[in-house]
């Protein structure tokens, strides 16, 4: 269980936003990223009822599909797809991630909405509130 979780954080440490996650809840997305894509809220410290929808959109608009995590309680909620290499068929991902918590009540609430298009994983999260959870 922590070798799992320790090399979940260690591939998170390789974008700019993930030390985010070690101190409050966040979310991002990241596309055509050495062939995954992913739409994503954690929480290192912390666990949450999360639900996490990842819409992957191709530049060409031949493909679109849905990758979700379904209602889990977890440190990370990760609608993940991999094998989306761009290849040479000039294919790129835009990745639209839509995050939700349940409250205490039982009450499923639209967190925050996430973009991405590259690696990175900062689409400006840092600018706008935070992930909440709860």
């Amino acid at each position: 269980m922590y070798l799992r979780k320790i090399t979940a954080v260690s591939l998170l440490a390789l974008s700019i936003s993930s030390h985010a996650g070690f101190v409050s809840n966040t979310a991002h997305s990241r596309g055509n990223c050495f062939g995954f894509n992913e739409s994503i809220t954690w929480n290192w410290s912390e666990y949450h009822w999360w639900d996490v929808h990842s819409l992957h959109v191709d530049n060409i608009g031949s493909e679109s599909h849905l990758v979700r995590t379904f209602m889990i309680y977890t440190w990370r909620a990760a609608a993940l797809h991999v094998k989306e290499w761009e290849g040479n068929t000039g294919k790129r991902w835009t990745v639209k991630g839509y995050h939700f918590y349940m409250k205490n009540d039982g009450t499923v609430v639209y967190d925050v909405a996430t973009v991405g298009v590259d690696c990175s994983g900062y689409d400006g999260w840092w600018d706008y509130p935070h992930a909440r959870g709860e």
